[in-house]
């Protein structure tokens, strides 16, 4: 239908479409051809197995953590722990046994002496008499031994922090009603978080008080008050406040501050304005737009979905692609086993971390760095807002995990849809012959609420055999209260409210296995060069030009790869002993948009978040190299269980082996007015794409029947083929239907 007739019948066809498409609307259904061995544990796995943990039998001394002392052992996490590739493979592929279900537990040991975290391997599951409790930590750690001062809050632990903090507040609750405009209590103020625990050996948390609010307008409530304590180790009667900091002053004692604060000498900072907090909501204001009255456009499949779903597996096909769907409650949702054309192109492809790191003049933003993995990344998976945060014809998944001693379940937190490009994959149209292929996709979306930000994730799979990773962060700024002499580290916002550069680099780990396991890294670099050719005469001077230098790389450290702005090198991965037809490796280019990586490191940085140094590293798959990152990482930064820099220091040989991409994507936010009340997600957003190069002979398209193709005949008019698809049913006018010549 044109866009006039659309006009005229909007209403009806607005009524027809919500009833013919209901968000109850399912996708067809398959029967995946193995059991998911990827597949996160089930409620019922986790009941089992904590059931189990907890049993005297097992001798771990374990209670339940809302009961368990600051001396007391208790389950901190429970997730799967994926079988290793060499079993998965076997299986998917050889016919071999499935393999034996285990999860990753772990347990902060208050009772040992030093109390310590542990991260155990249990299996098989489910439980039985055969299970077994095994070290994972010395396997998978460079620094296996977690100091507790690394591990994150529980209740009773919640019950002493607040008992310090509301005493510290309490001495100088006078002030703070002066300065603040509210005195102290924890039903006038939240307090603003940052951890800063170096090696372990110590807990040094900075505090910010904000006003409190009942609602997202409390991000916009910082007051510019801080205080530092010390909560290192397990004995409270040692913690203590080490520093109070208002208006660039600071004062190691309340006795000192409360002096200076009768005295006088505190100058006043303007007070945040409660009064009106509508601006920093989400709530419509202003006049309607023309027509905005009207509903959106909305996608819509006039026979159905194209992509068929095995729910209880987690297993999707769609257009020749294939792939297996897990969840972690650290990493979120990742791919395995994803296939193209019945080959496998990705045995893996699993967030690994979300840094954030914060520039600011003030206590709180400066020492800021986020690795969100260790802020429950994954169990802040969200639960979708159907018809907004996903295509109106979505279908969506649930996740379960453990958390606190208890199983969750959240609905709707995975969604999946195939999507209209709006313009054509490929096209070319001229007097003797033209055509257009219709651009689709495929697209595996969650989005992650951690604190104030919501990360938006999407895996896309496109039919000519693209894969492309893609991140967008929308939410609330981390705001701090405004200060004209920290005026270059942020922007100004509001009255009282600055918001701090900061940098969102999010790291991926991608398992390529390209016409098989053995692969190559192959880059591809563009060189400006002067050529004389024996066609030219003798006089003429060389040709300046364009051409192409091609090297394998050897070893890891020759594949630490950085993105030139100018796009003059190519990385491809790739099997070097198979070729296409004109004798290329088959291979998959690497094509990044718009990413960045870490540049900041130092202190509160040092050795957490090496993955993130550079925008891609390549290094051999190997059982014991999982993860670039862990829970603890983000509370370690000087000693971090996992130190990426030792997955490439030994420098081993890459060609022909089961390598593994260590990528990110991310984006340089400076605050703008705009960001108010939230971040646009058009605004931030970073993708990473891998593309045929030479995978094939020609484009892995050519088999699409939604595609035009037609021949001028003697007259020069265009006669097109419809390929089987009944144009009229999908709600469009056929490509051309006016024939006329074309000149």
């Amino acid at each position: 239908m044109n866009l006039l007739f659309l006009t005229f019948i909007g209403i009806s066809l607005v009524f027809a479409l919500k009833v013919r498409q209901s968000n109850t609307y399912t996708s067809p259904i398959v029967r995946a051809p193995k059991v998911n061995p990827f597949k996160e544990l089930s409620n019922d796995e986790l009941t089992s197995l904590n059931d189990w943990l907890m049993d005297p039998n097992q001798s771990l001394n374990l209670k339940v953590i809302d009961q368990a002392d600051l001396r007391d052992n208790y389950i901190d996490s429970i997730e799967l722990w994926q079988p290793n590739k060499e079993d998965a493979i076997k299986y998917l592929d050889q016919g071999g046994p499935k393999p034996n279900r285990m999860a990753k537990v772990h347990i902060v040991n208050g009772a040992d002496k030093p109390p310590i975290i542990k991260t155990l391997l249990v299996r098989p599951l489910p439980v039985s008499s055969d299970t077994k409790v095994e070290n994972l930590a010395d396997k998978i750690y460079h620094n296996p031994k977690i100091p507790w001062n690394a591990k994150t809050s529980h209740p009773a632990e919640n019950i002493e922090r607040s008992n310090i903090i509301s005493k510290v507040f309490g001495a100088i609750s006078p002030a703070l009603n002066d300065l603040l405009g509210a005195p102290w209590s924890f039903n006038n103020y939240d307090t603003g978080f940052v951890p800063n625990n170096g090696d372990g050996s110590f807990r040094h948390p900075w505090v910010e008080l904000m006003l409190s609010q009942n609602n997202s307008a409390m991000w916009f409530a910082y007051t510019g008050f801080f205080a530092q304590f010390d909560f290192s180790n397990q004995d409270t009667s040692e913690w203590k406040l080490l520093k109070l900091v208002y208006g660039n002053r600071k004062w190691n004692s309340t006795d000192s501050f409360m002096n200076d604060f009768e005295s006088g000498s505190i100058r006043v900072s303007p007070k945040v304005n409660l009064t009106d907090m509508q601006w920093a909501l989400r709530s419509v204001k202003g006049n309607t737009r023309d027509l905005e009255e009207l509903p959106a456009p909305r996608a819509y499949s006039p026979n159905g979905p194209r992509y068929r779903i095995d729910t209880a597996e987690r297993y999707v096909s769609w257009l020749d692609w294939s792939f297996c769907i897990s969840y972690s409650p650290e990493q979120g949702v990742g791919l395995y086993d994803v296939r193209f054309k019945d080959e496998r192109i990705a045995y893996e492809i699993t967030l690994q971390d979300a840094i954030s790191n914060y520039g600011g003049s003030d206590p709180l933003q400066a020492y800021t760095a986020y690795l969100d993995r260790g802020y429950g990344m994954g169990t802040s998976i969200t639960t979708m807002i159907r018809n907004y945060d996903c295509s109106h014809e979505a279908t969506y998944l649930n996740v379960n995990y453990y958390e606190s001693g208890n199983n969750r379940v959240k609905n709707d937190t995975i969604c999946m849809f195939e999507h209209d490009l709006q313009k054509p994959l490929s096209r070319h149209s001229q007097s003797s012959d033209s055509g257009s292929t219709r651009g689709v996709a495929f697209e595996i979306r969650s989005i992650y609420t951690v604190g104030n930000y919501d990360y938006l994730l999407s895996f896309l799979l496109y039919p000519e055999g693209s894969i492309e990773i893609e991140v967008a962060a929308s939410g609330y700024l981390q705001t701090t209260y405004f200060d004209p002499f920290g005026s270059s580290y942020g922007t100004r916002v509001s009255s009282t409210s600055s918001g701090s550069i900061h940098d969102h680099v999010i790291t991926f780990k991608v398992d390529l296995d390209i016409a098989g396991k053995e692969n190559s890294i192959e880059k591809r670099q563009v060189v400006v060069s002067e050529d004389k050719f024996d066609w030219m005469d003798d006089d003429e001077p060389p040709l300046r030009q364009k051409k192409i230098n091609s090297s394998v790389m050897n070893r890891e450290q020759d594949a630490i790869i950085d993105w030139d702005g100018n796009t003059s090198s190519l990385w491809l991965i790739g099997n070097q002993n198979s070729t296409n037809t004109y004798g290329y490796p088959r291979s998959y280019r690497i094509i990044p948009q718009s990413v960045i990586h870490n540049i900041v490191d130092g202190y509160k940085m040092e050795r957490n978040a090496k993955f993130a140094d550079h925008h891609a590293f390549v290094t051999v798959n190997k059982d014991n190299e999982r993860s670039a990152s862990s829970f603890f990482n983000a509370f370690l930064p000087q000693r971090p269980p996992v130190d990426f820099t030792k997955f490439y220091e030994d420098n081993e040989m890459i060609r022909q082996q089961d390598l593994t991409l260590w990528c990110s994507v991310g984006f340089r936010h400076i605050p703008r007015a705009e960001d108010v009340p939230n971040t646009l997600f058009i605004a931030a957003k970073s993708s990473l794409s891998f593309s045929p190069f030479n995978y094939g002979n020609e484009t892995l398209s050519r088999d699409l029947r939604n595609s035009y193709y037609a021949v001028a005949d003697d007259n020069g008019h265009l006669l097109a083929k419809d390929n089987g698809i009944d144009l009229e049913e999908s709600c469009s006018m056929p490509a051309f239907n006016t024939l006329d010549r074309l000149t």
